[in-house]
């Protein structure tokens, strides 16, 4: 009996984990290539959804890299190889966010700084031109298991010079995400909205994109002296808590001309965050804070909220 018992839980555990396994997955992953020692060029990012063998994609790429290239791509798990067929692309325009994905073993990411590496359109800022690719396909059964067991890569191999490289190789390291959607946030980022307020004339504004737990932001700021640029929460006059150092020093700001009057400087990356930390986010509860040698607690300030809510406030002090 006790024996029966035993084997009826075993099967009951194993069963509830094949169909844990076999349950529609989605992955999603940053597309990058090398271009010198700890810099990245972007290509775009990708989203799989598998169910078992049966496999639908998405891909959003910076038109720079794939306007009128030939693309070969290949799923690649645990000694496994699947070609996948882009076909032609979409062409359009799309938030920043869009072009972005978890960058696995990267972080901060050294995202290169400038714009004919990137896309020509970079100017577009905060959406840029691209083409998207979307497509279905079948493949072996037990795909859905290795990917979520043994993690899985796709390489994109775009045939002839791209940029003035030859052949350029971009590989995503795919994560499986549990919520696909992307949720967009703002930061208006000014003197008015720090504690306390000061009566600095600099401001900045950010914009986010959250898909699953990672993070892409792009941040426009009027040059200034700043010292370091970080995340903070909660959003409290008593918070010194540091969430993260968002790695903005890599564009520099002497690779931006000044101009009369000085344009924005404009950086942008991606961090991963715990569950915990993107349910802060999602509760308005972090910002952004520009800290200087002036200022060593925070001279701009800005709540990162969901762009379906009303702006932030300023402080009264």
């Amino acid at each position: 009996m006790k024996k029966t018992f035993l084997y009826a839980v075993a099967t009951l555990c194993f069963l509830a984990s094949t169909l844990l396994v076999r349950a529609e997955s989605t992955f999603h992953g940053g597309l990058v290539y090398p271009i010198g020692e700890g810099i990245l060029a972007i290509g775009g990012s990708v989203q799989l959804t598998v169910d078992r063998g049966q496999v639908s994609f998405t891909s959003t790429l910076f038109r720079g890299w794939a306007a009128g290239a030939r693309i070969e791509a290949t799923l690649e798990t645990h000694g496994k190889s699947v070609p996948v067929d882009f076909g032609v692309g979409t062409p359009g325009v799309w938030p920043f966010g869009e072009f972005f994905g978890p960058i696995i073993g990267i972080n901060p990411i050294p995202f290169p700084c400038w714009p004919s590496v990137i896309d020509p359109g970079f100017n577009m800022w905060p959406s840029f031109e691209g083409l998207r690719f979307a497509g279905s396909f079948t493949a072996f059964a037990g795909l859905e298991t290795l990917m979520r067991q043994k993690g899985a890569t796709l390489k994109l191999q775009i045939r002839g010079p791209v940029n003035g490289v030859p052949d350029p190789l971009f590989i995503a390291q795919l994560r499986f995400v549990g919520n696909p959607e992307v949720i967009s946030f703002t930061a208006e980022i000014n003197a008015a909205r720090q504690i306390p307020r000061n009566n600095s004339p600099n401001e900045a504004v950010a914009h986010f994109s959250l898909r699953g737990n990672f993070l892409s932001y792009t941040i426009a700021a009027v040059p200034f002296d700043w010292t370091t640029v970080g995340i903070y929460g909660p959003s409290a006059p008593n918070a010194h808590a540091l969430h993260w150092s968002l790695p903005l020093e890599f564009c520099g700001l002497s690779l931006v001309p000044i101009q009369e009057p000085p344009a924005p400087t404009r950086y942008f990356g991606g961090i991963a965050l715990t569950d915990a930390e993107a349910q802060e986010l999602k509760r308005g509860n972090l910002y952004v804070n520009f800290l200087s040698t002036e200022y060593p607690r925070g001279e701009i300030r800005g709540r990162i909220l969901p762009d379906d809510r009303g702006p932030d406030e300023p402080h009264e002090n």
